[in-house]
């Protein structure tokens, strides 16, 4: 389970170079045949959730071409500090896509909604991060959060994304299914709340991107895959070639049942997005084979995501 608040990858384009990630001054993505359908034609990612509103973080950002960005709707994670239109217009200069991290599965204090949040709904909270909770994600309170607010004076958390002008959602924590007894149950209805946010968001607009980060293991316990495989159109994907107990830099450990299940998704032709968290130089260039070879698209990052990539 990931549920940080907040992290940094600026990928700039000459670390990109020292691995051999490229993408040439001609090679920008044509969005005119619809930006989901454009996703899989990716080859650079960024992942960004602290550090604004610096000038140069932004300026990093633009500079790049043709790459997904993944960044929270909030500088601050608080509703004051949410992106404008006009910012994200900046930084989707260069044919950047620009998703917005959410979490679904745990409740984050710093989130507007927390205050009002009833406090049933909260499982436990997570050792890792003491300020993010487990919740009873199948629940309508915890759904209506997301979809549609109790009041008719304010807005949704999706709505809120989708009126700053991003180009999708990044969903985090779809994993929480997995934490609760009766585990194919609660997959079911992680599921159904992952196919109600996208017909939410495509109600408004219909090329809107929605990427699952982790929780593979979806795929193997609901029913009806092919309907949750046309909702999303990419996924996120931690740890696969480097799992052990250490926070930055595990010996190869190949999860070759998280790879298998990897591969439905790519069957289904769902870009792949990859990140490990190491630092050895020959890990790096053997990572990066390796996630190539697999049709993924890398990334390298520290665990704390503080904003230095270890290249």
């Amino acid at each position: 389970m990931l549920s940080r608040l907040f992290a940094i990858q600026i990928v700039p384009l000459l670390l990109l170079l020292c691995v051999g990630v490229t993408i040439s001054c001609s090679g920008l993505l044509n969005l005119d045949g619809g930006k989901r359908s454009k996703l899989k034609e990716i080859k650079k990612w960024g992942y960004q959730l602290q550090g604004y509103p610096a000038k140069d973080v932004f300026q990093k950002i633009r500079e790049q071409q043709g790459m997904l960005w993944v960044i929270d709707y909030s500088h601050s994670g608080e509703e004051s500090g949410r992106f404008t239109v006009e910012q994200l217009k900046q930084l989707k200069q260069g044919g950047n896509m620009v998703v917005a991290y959410i979490s679904i599965g745990e409740a984050e204090e710093v989130r507007y909604y927390y205050p009002q949040l009833p406090r049933n709904l909260i499982v436990e909270s997570n050792a890792q991060f003491p300020d993010n909770h487990l919740v009873k994600f199948w629940q309508k309170e915890w759904q209506q959060i997301f979809i549609s607010s109790s009041s008719s004076e304010e807005r949704s958390y999706l709505d809120r994304i989708i009126d700053s002008g991003f180009d999708g959602i990044y969903l985090d924590i779809v994993d929480a299914f997995s934490y609760f007894p009766d585990k194919k149950k609660r997959a079911e209805q992680m599921k159904r709340f992952i196919l109600k946010i996208a017909d939410h968001c495509r109600q408004r607009n219909p090329d809107f991107i929605v990427i699952q980060q982790n929780a593979t293991e979806l795929i193997n316990l609901i029913a009806e895959q092919k309907s949750y495989l046309k909702a999303i159109d990419g996924l996120g994907i931690e740890d696969l070639f480097f799992g052990g107990s250490q926070r930055n830099n595990n010996a190869w450990n190949i999860d070759k049942d998280v790879l298998a299940e990897i591969k439905k998704y790519q069957r289904a032709e769902k870009a792949v997005f990859s990140v490990e968290y190491i630092a050895d130089r020959k890990k790096i260039i053997g990572y990066r084979e390796l996630a190539l070879k697999h049709h993924m698209v890398p990334l390298v990052a520290e665990r704390e995501l503080s904003g230095e990539l270890q290249f």
